[in-house]
């Protein structure tokens, strides 16, 4: 039996990792989208799908 082998633009690789900027770019867009001046932190984790503890990380 042969491995699998990943879908063409994917890695296997699970060491591989994200690159941070970009990472960091795409979380500002989104809180972008999503937060409002009177919006708590709780409020905005509950509308961006994340955990309190993750949005400070």
């Amino acid at each position: 039996m042969s491995d699998p082998v990943a879908p063409s633009g994917t890695t296997s690789d699970p060491l591989r990792r994200r690159d941070p900027a970009a990472t960091h770019q795409r979380w500002i867009e989104h809180l972008d989208r999503v937060c409002t001046d009177e919006q708590t932190v709780a409020a905005i984790c509950a509308a961006a799908g994340v955990s309190v503890p993750a949005f400070y990380q």
